[in-house]
């Protein structure tokens, strides 16, 4: 049976900044344009991390290490005392879901490709593959000059900085250091301006090639991959497909050079995506775009929140109020979600994310959807994960059936968000040594509050950033992407 899950771990807390950025790209627009990229799942046999024949225990397998350690990453002193350096494995036939070191099965991360550079008396480009990463605000990419021992082999050459013509480091040099826990990636090297060039195979974008001229990003010198390290031990030195990050992060601090702080005044400040429900794995999905600018349809009929911005940690929230379960609105209190310890992210107490493919719901909110979910699994076999995430299992093979409920995010407002039941749990199924299936549900507690890929399948989203509102709707983005 088809598991229709939705579009992962694009990546996105997503994306910005408020702050002044390099001045050749901060004059204003008068005309905002429109661009379309083109984001790539690791799912999908178009991504360079693919890896094919995966079971549905194997696929769930790296979503909880993705997504355990989206949660170090995000907030890594509050989990470190409450969990170890193990991720969880999935299995049907457990009746708990324990604790145990997880084998390294591949970056299963979203990615993006991207041209680099100006070369030749055509004006080519180098096209590299890049993780999207929406914990960082400095895109990077290996350069040439880095030695081995100080880099990690990649299948395409270093980027060839020396014979770009549009290759500028700043003067006087500066240089940077970052991070990317959740991706195990860092870089250190210096700051450069550069064109990047953003292909797209959408119809619906007004232009199949955009240039950005001045793009701040890291030509990294030092730069290690933990995923690399997978391909050393295969003795496959030069097959590793990644050549750095392309960061989205947003943040309020001084000296920020996030992509869409960038090029904000070009696209009016405006950023949407829409992510598809996953296919029967293996099989290519709709393609999914992130869309900028004049590109983005107006909405009609949206649901509009504030936003709210936190200046360290990055990244977008809306106030979330209150849950609900089959249109049944549950006795929370809303001051759990806006207390101080699931604030400490950021205001509002939810952040949206696109780096994990689970959310997370501070536990007082948490155990009380639980409590009401189980009521309509009275049949079903209940799993609990060490960290208290819940899975209900059941034999034979019937898939979404009525009886499997759905969840209602309640924002500030009075603004709904409706999840469907295949938005509210991840589906897995097993037929040997006999045909069984499971509902994990998408929701694990947590310290804090997101909202990840899963809950945000066949929703448009559209960020303004100038006028700090979201708008959402829910749309079949297979067919609005």
């Amino acid at each position: 049976m088809a598991s229709n899950i939705p579009m992962m771990s694009i990546v996105f807390v997503f994306l910005l900044s408020l702050c002044s950025v390099y001045s050749s790209n901060s004059s204003p627009s008068h005309s905002p344009t429109g661009f379309t990229l083109e984001v790539i799942p690791p799912y999908s046999p178009k991504s360079p991390l693919f890896i094919p024949n995966l079971t549905s225990e194997e696929r769930m397998q790296m979503m909880f290490q993705h997504s355990h350690e989206r949660a170090k990453y995000l907030d890594a002193a509050m989990l470190s005392s409450k969990s170890s350096n193990g991720s969880e494995e999935y299995s049907l036939e457990a009746d708990t879901i324990t604790q145990i070191p997880i084998k390294q099965l591949q970056k299963y991360s979203i990615v993006v490709e991207v041209g680099i550079g100006t070369f030749g008396n055509n004006n080519a480009y180098e096209s590299y593959f890049l993780t999207m990463d929406t914990g960082s605000g400095t895109i990077w990419t290996q350069c040439e000059g880095c030695k081995y021992q100080h880099c990690y082999p990649q299948m395409k050459p270093y980027f060839p900085r020396r014979e770009s013509k549009t290759y500028q480091e700043f003067k006087p040099t500066e240089y940077y250091t970052t991070t990317h826990p959740a991706e195990g990636t860092n870089s250190s090297g210096v700051l450069a301006t550069e064109t990047f060039t953003f292909t797209s195979s959408s119809s619906k974008s007004s232009s199949r090639q955009k240039k950005l001229a001045n793009i701040v990003f890291g030509c990294g010198f030092q730069n290690y991959d933990t995923n690399s390290e997978l391909d050393k031990t295969r003795g496959e030195l030069s097959t590793y497909p990644i050549a750095g990050v392309f960061a989205m992060a947003l943040s309020l601090e001084r000296e920020d050079y996030s992509f869409i702080k960038q090029v904000e005044d070009k696209i009016g400040g405006r950023f949407s995506y829409c992510f598809v429900s996953r296919p029967i794995y293996g099989t290519t999905p709709p393609p999914m775009y992130l869309k900028f600018g004049s590109d983005i349809k107006e909405p009609r009929k949206f649901s509009t929140v504030p936003l709210y911005l936190k200046e360290k940690h990055g990244g977008y929230f809306v106030k979330l109020e209150g849950l609900g379960v089959n249109g049944e609105r549950l006795n929370i209190d809303p001051k759990v979600f806006s207390s101080r310890d699931s604030t400490r992210l950021g205001p509002g107490g939810l952040l949206l994310d696109s780096g994990s493919e689970f959310s997370y719901i501070v536990k007082a909110a948490h155990d009380v959807l639980t409590k009401k979910i189980d009521s309509y699994f009275a049949n079903f076999k209940k799993l609990v994960t060490k960290e208290g995430g819940v899975c209900y299992r059941r034999k034979n093979i019937l898939g979404f059936t009525p009886v499997i409920p759905h969840v209602t995010l309640y924002l500030e407002g009075g603004a709904k968000l409706n999840l469907d039941p295949q938005s509210t749990f991840h589906y897995i199924t097993k037929t040997e040594p006999y045909s069984q299936e499971a509902f994990c549900l998408g929701f694990i507690p947590k310290p804090f509050s997101l909202l990840g890929a899963l809950q945000q399948v066949n929703h448009r989203f559209i960020y303004n950033v100038k006028s700090k509102t979201l708008q959402f709707k829910r749309v079949d983005c297979a067919e609005d992407g």
